[in-house]
């Protein structure tokens, strides 16, 4: 079927398609400038930025203009004090298709095009078949299989893009009473107008074949405000300090949308910014918009009290009611407490360990809300839909009239301690934050007919415990050469205490959620390898047993080591043989930053890391291992060939990827280790000494290198082990599915 193909050259064709999507010198320019001044009773600032960002991946760049201002004034001998800030900007964005399904995803495609064919023909033009539905098979005897396209043609014709004009501003006025009572009150507004235009080209790609080329434009605008309201009142009275604050906040948002789209275009003429008319087939118009409001008020109250500065003690109570939930559950009543203990202003301690110059115990428990659930959770939604050639209204989402507010309560207990004249510093916490009514989208059966497959119902009870240290220390302070060092580590469990519906699972394709197990846990089946006999894949059966699939006909049987060949025992793999296969979660996390200063120079190092996880590689499961006519990833290389050879990678067979390997399922032959270090930034700099800067006028310059994402350690074979396709619940967490990685950005900069 393949056939090494020559260019006009008489060279052997081998594209790297992946050069083709990613930029591996993408250009980024950010350019701030601003002015400040201040007198006694007033002060001001203005400036002035744009950034001009190409994206590591071919037609995601990012255009921004933005200016900021705000002003600060006393009046009435500081009894009076009022300002105003306001920020304006513009953002264009272009993107592209990089679904984990779609025919032009940047990653998926570029991973299965086939190297031995070209992304142009001999003459300049583009690589098509010739109905120009699919990349052109150059001197294969074969097309390539499932209409994947000529992602670079894609990538020069779609028309992805996204404009945002913003403007956001507040305003407030504090009043001192009397001494130590201050009222304040501060609106914010800000209104933000979105325009999304989507084009994609009738020739090939997404928009070829029977779509002959669609567009979709869409306006939103949105508006936000608050309004807050505060009384604080501070007292002190020999060693006995007293505070005080209460308030309301109020907040609402509003969003309106409109767009029309179409498809079957009369012209590529018409590919541009906006819809023309008449440019589209009548038929296919689909025109439509919608109203979204979301409302936040909160009173609250703080406390707090000291004596000495030595036994501390505050208590927060606030009642937050939110417009996302039905009436009658829309508020919760959230009270906390602190209190602290710095045992270093003790006489017991003075004189007696001088190396410790503070030291302080302190716990608290707050119960928080979840506020952050989306609009309309609770509530049943309609759109406009058609039933054979009638129009109408149905379901956008099954509501749920129980919703009940989500919280957390949260215990902490802490202690911090500095030494050594302040050289160390050490903080060291243990810390359990209960989740109640956790809210998710459950799964439903298909067959119900319900929007999504899904409901938004309050599931159960989680916690997350565990402990967090850091260190800091200055290792050189009092010399020309300094260096100082921070660490940072958590460690951290997840549980899942109880779910609804009597605690039956919760199951999602590659997730469950369980009782006694890691909210998003990865399920399903446990691989035991390839059966050497005949390349057939091997499982473990929930009881133990151990089945083979046979490739050739996709019937399981049972495996006996001593006839390993034979396939006489039917059986079956099933639901019920799932099991978990790791948590989707890190059970540590945390950081090590090193700044080094040498007069002039700096050098800071900052890394981070985290592990305990596991990650669903779907990539390597459906692009990198498939059976079709397409690229392959080098694993593929190790599949078996011949009776008595040991692999982990079954016999290829044409088109039997859904059963050799499991796709749409979690395998453990796919689950792999999600733990990494990261070289997050890289940071070398130079501040000109004052001597020369007081020349030219400049109070400080200073000019750096910073390299973002320098490298990654991790056992993991995926681009990067952070990466999740799923990012809307923790519930389906820990899946790869050609997600574009994080950039590497080199940074040379001026300030």
């Amino acid at each position: 079927q393949a056939v090494l193909g020559y260019d006009a050259s008489g060279n052997v064709i081998n594209t790297n398609w992946q050069d083709l999507v990613f930029n591996k010198d993408a250009f980024q320019q950010n350019h701030n400038i601003s002015f400040s001044g201040a007198t006694d009773l007033s002060n001001y600032y203005f400036s002035l930025g744009y950034a001009d960002l190409k994206g590591t991946t071919v037609g995601n760049n990012q255009t921004k203009y933005q200016f900021s201002g705000k002003f600060e004034q006393k009046a009435l001998d500081n009894y009076l004090t009022f300002g105003a800030s306001i920020t304006g900007s513009y953002v264009k964005n272009t993107g592209l298709n990089s679904g984990t399904s779609s025919l032009s995803g940047n990653i998926g495609n570029a991973i299965r095009a086939l190297p031995n064919v070209g992304a142009f023909n001999a003459d300049g033009s583009y690589n098509l078949s010739s109905d120009n539905a699919r990349l052109g098979r150059g001197a294969n005897l074969k097309e390539i299989d499932d209409n994947y396209t000529n992602i670079k043609y894609v990538l020069d014709h779609n028309i992805f893009s996204n404009q945002t004009f913003s403007l956001l501003g507040n305003a407030f006025v504090d009043v001192k009473i009397i001494d130590g009572l201050n009222l304040r009150s501060q609106v914010s507004t800000q209104n933000m107008f979105g325009e999304d235009y989507r084009y994609l080209d009738p020739l090939h790609g997404d928009g070829g074949s029977a779509t002959k080329g669609s567009e979709l434009q869409q306006y939103i605008p949105v508006s936000r405000y608050s309004w807050t309201n505060t009384a604080t009142y501070n007292k002190t009275i020999g060693d006995h300090s007293f505070g005080a604050t209460v308030g309301l906040e109020y907040q609402k948002s509003s969003s309106r949308y409109f767009y029309a789209s179409g498809s079957q275009l009369s012209s590529t003429f018409f590919s541009g910014e906006n819809i023309i008319s008449n440019s589209l087939t009548q038929s296919t118009f689909d025109i439509g918009g919608g109203v979204s409001e979301n409302a936040y008020k909160s009173y609250f109250a703080r406390a707090n009290y000291a004596y000495k500065d030595r036994y501390l003690v505050s208590g927060t109570y606030r009642i937050d009611a939110i417009s996302s939930l039905p009436l009658g559950n829309q508020s919760a009543k959230l009270p906390g407490v602190s209190i602290g203990w710095r045992i270093s202003q003790e006489d017991f301690m003075k004189g007696n360990l001088n190396f410790i110059n503070d030291l302080k115990i302190r716990g608290g428990y707050a119960k928080t809300g979840n506020t952050d659930i989306g609009n309309y959770p609770f509530a049943g939604t309609f759109g406009a839909a058609t039933y054979g050639v009638q129009s109408g209204l149905a379901y956008t989402q099954v509501g749920n009239s129980s919703l009940k507010f989500e919280t957390s309560g949260k215990y902490d207990v802490g202690i911090d301690a500095t030494m050594f004249d302040s050289r160390i510093t050490l903080t060291a916490d243990y810390f359990k934050n209960n989740i109640d009514n956790l809210i998710l989208a459950a799964p439903t059966a298909p067959s119900l007919g319900v929007p999504g497959n899904s409901i938004n119902q309050n599931v159960g009870k989680m916690y997350n415990k565990g402990y967090e240290f850091a260190v800091s220390a200055d290792i050189f302070r009092d010399s020309p050469f300094k260096w100082n060092t921070s660490f940072n580590i958590t460690f951290v469990k997840n549980k899942i205490t109880q779910l609804s519906n009597n605690n039956s699972d919760i199951t999602y394709t590659y997730n469950v959620n369980r009782v006694g197990e890691s909210i998003g846990s990865l399920y399903g089946y446990e691989y035991a390898g390839v059966n050497p006999a005949n390349g057939n894949p091997l499982y473990v059966k929930s009881t133990g047993q151990i089945i083979q699939g046979n490739i050739a006909n996709q019937t399981y049987y049972v495996y006996d080591a001593a006839n390993p060949t034979a396939l006489t025992t039917a059986t079956t793999l099933a639901a019920s043989d799932k099991k978990i296969l790791g948590q989707s979660n890190p059970t540590y996390y945390g950081g090590l930053v090193n700044t080094f200063r040498y007069k002039g120079f700096d050098l800071n190092i900052n890394m981070v890391f985290s592990g305990g996880n596991k990650v669903m590689n779907i990539t390597r499961q459906e692009s990198l291992l498939n059976q079709k006519f397409l690229n392959n990833g080098t694993e593929i290389l190790e599949r078996w060939t011949t009776p008595g050879q040991v692999t982990n990678v079954p016999k290829v067979y044409y088109g039997r990827d859904a059963f050799t390997n499991l796709t749409s399922s979690t395998s453990s032959r796919f689950v792999e280790d999600g733990k990494f270090i990261r070289a997050q930034d890289l940071v070398l700099g130079y501040t000109f000494p004052k001597l020369f800067t007081d020349k030219i006028k400049l109070s400080r310059l200073r000019l750096y290198a910073q390299v973002q994402n320098a490298f990654v350690i991790t056992p993991y074979s995926g681009l990067d082990p952070e990466l999740n396709y799923s990012t809307s619940t923790n519930s389906q967490a820990g899946l790869d599915y050609n997600t574009n990685p994080k950039a590497r950005t080199f940074l040379i900069g001026l300030n």
